[in-house]
């Protein structure tokens, strides 16, 4: 029987539960031209209304079951589950800065949360098996945009089914 309730969304929520844990949404913030605190700094999948200054955007793809298990008691079964989340820096040419450079400072930031080892994201009640940062990805969105994407593989032990 696969256990109601089960989903994906336990990484992004972990990953929005470590955000919140961290200074990022301050750090932001401190580029925003007013104090603007009834919109968030993190959205989840897209940002409506984008905030006046940079924010960022956690998106995830769906998973990959890489191997099915024996759970811990003979009454369970477990998945290895490979999920690929992003979070999305926005930034704008502002302050005497550019968007790339604003964005660059930010993405600094959110890798050193994140490629912590010592306090990562917690699925639980899954268990986070490795996490690794790939490759990052740069793009100009417009004239006075910029946006840095930062990606994480998560591999998940999850528990499936039970009988």
């Amino acid at each position: 029987m696969t256990i109601p309730g089960r989903g994906t969304w336990l990484l992004d929520a972990a990953f929005r539960a470590r955000w919140a844990a961290s200074n990022l949404s301050t750090i932001f913030r401190g580029f925003w031209p007013t104090v603007e605190t009834r919109l968030p700094v993190l959205f989840d999948g897209y940002a409506e209304p984008s905030p006046t200054g940079p924010y960022a955007v956690l998106m995830s793809a769906p998973y990959g079951k890489l191997v099915n298990m024996t759970g811990l008691s003979s009454d369970t079964e477990n998945q290895l589950q490979s999920r690929l989340i992003s979070i999305r820096i926005h930034a704008r040419t502002g302050g005497g800065r550019t968007g790339k450079s604003i964005a660059a400072e930010l993405a600094t930031a959110v890798a050193e949360v994140f490629d912590a080892k010592a306090d990562r994201p917690n699925p639980s009640p899954d268990r986070l098996v490795t996490i690794q940062r790939v490759d990052d990805l740069i793009m100009r969105e417009g004239d006075d945009e910029w946006s840095i994407t930062l990606q994480w593989v998560c591999v998940v032990d999850a528990v499936y089914a039970a009988q």
